[in-house]
């Protein structure tokens, strides 16, 4: 898959997890108009997950830069199906800034991010994020050329699909 010219997609190092959570905060904020998000003493958005990214060996954080500026970010995880062991990726969050949406950049970086590892894939949109729904449907019918599943539980659409490093 190749990137818009001057989107870099890297994983984002320790000293790099302040600006993580700053781009977090703005994230949880636009996630607020969905879901009910707790927040701390001084107003910040909770996420309690965030340093384990850089000390679980299955959860991956990406900072995503586009002319050299921070465009986004992606925090992804393995995950393992404790009935038969087997593994998939899960896109747990993602953000683009909102100055650099509509050129093209999510769609890039989130193929980007899927060749980064082969194989079973799930994407879950919560679904009352009713603008999500398209550009993940979108994104995910474009990578896989169509061959996707879609489900729904209780709050999310969930996609599950293959990504095939020939693609």
């Amino acid at each position: 898959m190749s990137a818009p010219m001057n989107l870099t997609v890297k994983p984002a190092a320790v000293f790099e997890q302040p600006a993580l959570a700053m781009l977090l905060q703005l994230y949880l904020r636009e996630f607020a108009a969905f879901t009910k998000i707790d927040t701390d003493a001084e107003g910040h958005y909770r996420y309690p997950y965030l340093a384990h990214y850089w000390r679980d060996p299955a959860r991956f954080p990406f900072l995503l830069r586009h002319r050299d500026t921070i465009a986004g970010f992606a925090l992804v995880r393995r995950e393992t199906d404790p009935a038969d062991g087997s593994q998939q990726m899960d896109m747990a969050e993602f953000f683009i800034l909102p100055e650099q949406r509509r050129q093209r950049l999510g769609e890039r970086a989130a193929q980007s991010i899927f060749a980064l590892f082969p194989g079973p894939w799930q994407v879950r949109v919560l679904l009352a994020n009713k603008p999500a729904e398209p550009f993940w449907r979108h994104c995910i019918a474009a990578t896989t050329e169509g061959q996707f599943e879609e489900h729904i539980d209780a709050s999310s659409r969930i996609f599950r699909f293959q990504f095939l490093s020939e693609r």
